[in-house]
Protein backbone atom coordinates (compact mmCIF):
# COMPACT_ATOMS: atom_id res chain seq x y z
CA UNK A 1 0.00 0.00 0.00
CA UNK A 2 1.48 3.37 -1.01
CA UNK A 3 1.86 5.79 1.88
CA UNK A 4 1.52 9.55 1.83
CA UNK A 5 4.82 11.32 2.45
CA UNK A 6 3.00 13.25 5.18
CA UNK A 7 1.72 10.14 6.98
CA UNK A 8 1.80 9.97 10.77
CA UNK A 9 4.66 7.73 11.89
CA UNK A 10 3.78 5.63 14.93
CA UNK A 11 5.71 3.53 17.44
CA UNK A 12 3.53 0.95 19.23
CA UNK A 13 4.63 -0.01 22.74
CA UNK A 14 2.96 -3.01 24.37
CA UNK A 15 4.32 -6.24 25.84
CA UNK A 16 1.67 -8.38 24.10
CA UNK A 17 2.66 -9.19 20.54
CA UNK A 18 -0.86 -10.17 19.52
CA UNK A 19 -2.09 -6.71 20.52
CA UNK A 20 0.75 -4.99 18.66
CA UNK A 21 0.04 -7.06 15.54
CA UNK A 22 -3.67 -6.27 15.73
CA UNK A 23 -3.10 -2.56 16.21
CA UNK A 24 -0.62 -2.40 13.34
CA UNK A 25 -2.94 -4.24 10.94
CA UNK A 26 -5.91 -2.04 11.88
CA UNK A 27 -4.13 1.31 11.89
CA UNK A 28 -2.35 0.78 8.60
CA UNK A 29 -5.73 0.63 6.85
CA UNK A 30 -5.60 4.40 7.27
CA UNK A 31 -3.35 5.66 4.45
CA UNK A 32 -2.25 8.60 6.60
CA UNK A 33 -0.91 6.41 9.43
CA UNK A 34 2.26 4.35 9.22
CA UNK A 35 3.38 2.02 12.03
CA UNK A 36 7.14 2.26 11.69
CA UNK A 37 8.32 0.32 14.75
CA UNK A 38 7.13 -1.77 17.70
CA UNK A 39 8.54 -2.16 21.23
CA UNK A 40 7.78 -4.84 23.81
CA UNK A 41 9.11 -2.98 26.85
CA UNK A 42 9.89 0.48 28.18
CA UNK A 43 13.62 0.45 27.60
CA UNK A 44 13.18 -0.62 23.99
CA UNK A 45 10.58 2.12 23.55
CA UNK A 46 12.98 4.79 24.81
CA UNK A 47 15.74 3.50 22.51
CA UNK A 48 13.55 3.31 19.39
CA UNK A 49 11.94 6.69 20.04
CA UNK A 50 15.36 8.31 20.37
CA UNK A 51 16.73 6.56 17.27
CA UNK A 52 13.80 6.95 14.88
CA UNK A 53 11.83 9.94 16.26
CA UNK A 54 8.27 8.80 15.41
CA UNK A 55 5.52 11.41 15.36
CA UNK A 56 3.51 9.55 18.01
CA UNK A 57 4.21 6.78 20.50
CA UNK A 58 1.22 4.63 21.48
CA UNK A 59 2.21 3.73 25.03
CA UNK A 60 0.91 1.07 27.42
CA UNK A 61 1.44 1.62 31.16
CA UNK A 62 2.16 -1.92 32.37
CA UNK A 63 5.48 -2.92 30.86
CA UNK A 64 7.91 -5.61 32.03
CA UNK A 65 10.96 -3.49 32.82
CA UNK A 66 10.11 0.18 33.27
CA UNK A 67 6.59 1.55 33.36
CA UNK A 68 4.94 3.46 30.54
CA UNK A 69 4.95 6.51 32.80
CA UNK A 70 8.71 6.40 33.24
CA UNK A 71 9.31 5.56 29.57
CA UNK A 72 7.16 8.53 28.57
CA UNK A 73 9.10 10.81 30.89
CA UNK A 74 12.40 9.70 29.36
CA UNK A 75 11.17 9.95 25.76
CA UNK A 76 9.78 13.46 26.17
CA UNK A 77 12.80 14.60 28.15
CA UNK A 78 15.00 13.57 25.22
CA UNK A 79 12.67 14.80 22.46
CA UNK A 80 9.69 17.00 23.45
CA UNK A 81 8.50 17.08 19.83
CA UNK A 82 7.34 13.46 20.04
CA UNK A 83 3.72 12.98 21.11
CA UNK A 84 2.73 10.14 23.46
CA UNK A 85 -0.77 8.69 23.38
CA UNK A 86 -1.46 6.33 26.26
CA UNK A 87 -3.48 3.19 25.50
CA UNK A 88 -4.13 1.30 28.72
CA UNK A 89 -6.53 -0.94 30.59
CA UNK A 90 -6.14 1.30 33.66
CA UNK A 91 -8.68 4.06 34.29
CA UNK A 92 -7.87 4.87 37.93
CA UNK A 93 -6.84 8.40 38.82
CA UNK A 94 -3.30 7.48 39.86
CA UNK A 95 -2.35 5.99 36.49
CA UNK A 96 -4.24 8.54 34.41
CA UNK A 97 -2.80 11.59 36.17
CA UNK A 98 0.61 9.94 36.32
CA UNK A 99 0.71 9.72 32.52
CA UNK A 100 -0.63 13.22 32.00
CA UNK A 101 1.80 14.77 34.47
CA UNK A 102 4.81 13.42 32.59
CA UNK A 103 3.50 14.94 29.37
CA UNK A 104 1.26 12.44 27.56
CA UNK A 105 -0.82 14.18 24.89
CA UNK A 106 -3.76 11.83 25.28
CA UNK A 107 -5.26 8.85 27.04
CA UNK A 108 -7.41 6.02 25.69
CA UNK A 109 -8.57 2.78 27.24
CA UNK A 110 -8.10 -0.57 25.51
CA UNK A 111 -11.87 -0.84 25.17
CA UNK A 112 -11.81 1.88 22.49
CA UNK A 113 -12.51 1.14 18.85
CA UNK A 114 -9.90 1.28 16.11
CA UNK A 115 -11.80 4.21 14.63
CA UNK A 116 -11.52 6.17 17.90
CA UNK A 117 -7.80 5.37 18.18
CA UNK A 118 -7.25 6.61 14.62
CA UNK A 119 -9.17 9.82 15.41
CA UNK A 120 -7.05 10.30 18.51
CA UNK A 121 -3.84 9.85 16.52
CA UNK A 122 -4.90 12.46 13.96
CA UNK A 123 -5.94 14.89 16.67
CA UNK A 124 -2.72 14.46 18.66
CA UNK A 125 -0.65 14.76 15.48
CA UNK A 126 -2.33 18.13 14.82
CA UNK A 127 -1.11 19.40 18.18
CA UNK A 128 -4.29 18.88 20.19
CA UNK A 129 -4.98 16.53 23.08
CA UNK A 130 -7.36 13.59 23.20
CA UNK A 131 -8.91 12.22 26.38
CA UNK A 132 -11.49 9.43 26.22
CA UNK A 133 -14.77 9.71 28.14
CA UNK A 134 -13.81 7.00 30.66
CA UNK A 135 -10.99 9.05 32.20
CA UNK A 136 -12.05 12.63 31.58
CA UNK A 137 -13.12 13.15 35.19
CA UNK A 138 -9.68 12.19 36.48
CA UNK A 139 -8.01 14.66 34.12
CA UNK A 140 -10.43 17.44 35.04
CA UNK A 141 -9.79 16.82 38.73
CA UNK A 142 -6.06 17.18 38.08
CA UNK A 143 -6.60 20.46 36.21
CA UNK A 144 -8.87 21.83 38.92
CA UNK A 145 -6.39 21.07 41.69
CA UNK A 146 -4.40 24.20 42.59
CA UNK A 147 -0.76 23.99 41.54
CA UNK A 148 0.34 24.63 45.11
CA UNK A 149 -1.86 21.85 46.52
CA UNK A 150 0.59 19.20 47.67
CA UNK A 151 1.26 17.13 50.70
CA UNK A 152 3.54 18.89 53.20
CA UNK A 153 7.16 18.25 52.16
CA UNK A 154 8.94 15.45 53.94
CA UNK A 155 11.66 16.28 56.44
CA UNK A 156 14.09 13.60 55.30
CA UNK A 157 12.45 10.66 57.13
CA UNK A 158 13.80 8.18 54.60
CA UNK A 159 17.26 6.93 53.79
CA UNK A 160 18.59 7.49 50.26
CA UNK A 161 17.92 3.85 49.36
CA UNK A 162 14.39 4.02 50.80
CA UNK A 163 13.80 7.17 48.74
CA UNK A 164 14.94 5.36 45.60
CA UNK A 165 12.60 2.46 46.34
CA UNK A 166 9.68 4.86 46.94
CA UNK A 167 10.30 6.55 43.59
CA UNK A 168 10.21 3.21 41.80
CA UNK A 169 7.01 2.22 43.62
CA UNK A 170 5.42 5.50 42.52
CA UNK A 171 6.40 4.72 38.92
CA UNK A 172 4.58 1.39 39.16
CA UNK A 173 7.53 -0.99 39.38
CA UNK A 174 7.13 -4.35 41.06
CA UNK A 175 9.55 -5.38 43.80
CA UNK A 176 11.29 -7.64 41.30
CA UNK A 177 11.87 -4.93 38.68
CA UNK A 178 12.86 -2.41 41.36
CA UNK A 179 15.41 -4.92 42.65
CA UNK A 180 16.83 -5.34 39.15
CA UNK A 181 17.12 -1.58 38.61
CA UNK A 182 18.78 -1.01 42.00
CA UNK A 183 20.85 -4.20 41.74
CA UNK A 184 19.69 -5.52 45.08
CA UNK A 185 17.60 -8.53 46.06
CA UNK A 186 13.80 -8.58 45.89
CA UNK A 187 13.78 -9.44 49.59
CA UNK A 188 15.75 -6.27 50.34
CA UNK A 189 13.29 -4.18 48.32
CA UNK A 190 10.39 -5.68 50.28
CA UNK A 191 12.13 -4.82 53.53
CA UNK A 192 12.69 -1.23 52.36
CA UNK A 193 9.01 -1.06 51.43
CA UNK A 194 8.00 -2.15 54.93
CA UNK A 195 10.35 0.39 56.48
CA UNK A 196 9.00 3.19 54.28
CA UNK A 197 5.38 2.38 55.14
CA UNK A 198 6.26 2.23 58.83
CA UNK A 199 8.06 5.59 58.79
CA UNK A 200 5.27 7.31 56.85
CA UNK A 201 2.47 5.65 58.79
CA UNK A 202 0.93 4.21 55.63
CA UNK A 203 -0.52 0.69 55.68
CA UNK A 204 -1.43 0.03 52.04
CA UNK A 205 0.78 0.10 48.94
CA UNK A 206 -1.94 1.88 46.93
CA UNK A 207 -1.93 4.72 49.46
CA UNK A 208 1.86 4.80 49.41
CA UNK A 209 1.80 5.22 45.63
CA UNK A 210 -0.82 7.96 45.88
CA UNK A 211 1.23 9.75 48.53
CA UNK A 212 4.40 9.59 46.42
CA UNK A 213 2.64 10.95 43.33
CA UNK A 214 1.06 13.79 45.29
CA UNK A 215 4.51 14.64 46.60
CA UNK A 216 5.72 14.71 43.04
CA UNK A 217 8.53 12.37 44.19
CA UNK A 218 10.71 15.49 44.33
CA UNK A 219 12.22 14.23 47.53
CA UNK A 220 13.58 11.06 45.98
CA UNK A 221 16.11 12.39 43.51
Amino acid sequence: MKRSTSSISVLIVDDHRILRDGLKASLEKDKKISVVHEAANGREAVYLAEKFCPDIVIMDINLPDCTGIEATRQILSSNPAIKVLCLSMHTDKIHVTGMMKVGAAGFLTKTCSTAELARALHKVASGASYICDEVIDSVLDMVRTPLNHKEPPLKNPLSRRESQVLKLIAEGHTSATAAEILRISTRTVEQHRKNIMSKLGIKKTALLTKFAIRQGVTFVE
